[in-house]
């Protein structure tokens, strides 16, 4: 026997039909979308980590010098902990020991470039053959001495007859020598 379908079966049949192929769709296209998304954050974290240059991660002995090591913890931190010590947002004010014209405002480009922010280049009125890191306060500015290595650090200040920079509230003043002189080395 033959059934006859009402125009309403026929019409819900083809309903049912049409949603369960939009469905289909649907669920195709938000695949696609996902792993489109998937591969584009993969190609961005290996392309972000090809372009890190280890050297700058940490020390050649593996020692990280911002974290500094527990003898640096002026904080005196119970259990391990180690005071971060930067001089990030202290003002800086790199001075020129040498003779060789530009080089304080190379290293305040330098120091720009590894994210300080409050530098000025000045002139520093004699000459030094090692470099100086001079800070207002102790333990201020010894993260500047992974740029500088054989730097002397010191504590203290200058007088306005040392440089024609304003000494006025200087954090630290980093005098460059003839031994951190790239610009002559070149």
């Amino acid at each position: 026997m033959n059934k006859k379908k009402s125009v309403s079966g026929i019409f819900f049949s083809m309903f049912l039909r049409t949603v369960v192929i939009i469905l289909a769709i649907v669920i195709v296209a938000m695949s696609v979308v996902l792993v489109k998304q998937k591969l584009n954050r993969k190609n961005t974290d290996q392309a972000g980590d090809s372009e890190v240059d280890e050297s700058i991660l940490t020390e050649e002995d593996g020692q990280d010098v911002l974290l500094g090591s527990p003898e640096d913890n002026a904080g005196g931190e119970e259990g391990g902990a180690v005071q971060q010590n930067t001089s990030f947002d202290k003002k800086i004010v790199v001075l020129n020991g040498t003779e060789t014209k530009g080089l304080a405002g190379h290293w305040r480009d330098t120091l720009a470039s590894y994210g300080y922010q409050n530098l000025d280049a000045k002139n520093y009125y004699s000459r030094l053959e090692q470099t100086k890191v001079l800070a207002a306060e102790d333990g201020v500015g010894t993260d500047l001495l992974q740029y500088f290595p054989n730097a002397d650090y010191q504590v203290g200040t200058l007088t306005s007859d040392e440089t024609d920079a304003s000494v006025d509230g200087v954090d630290i003043f980093v005098i460059i020598g003839t031994s951190d002189d790239v610009l002559s080395q070149q």
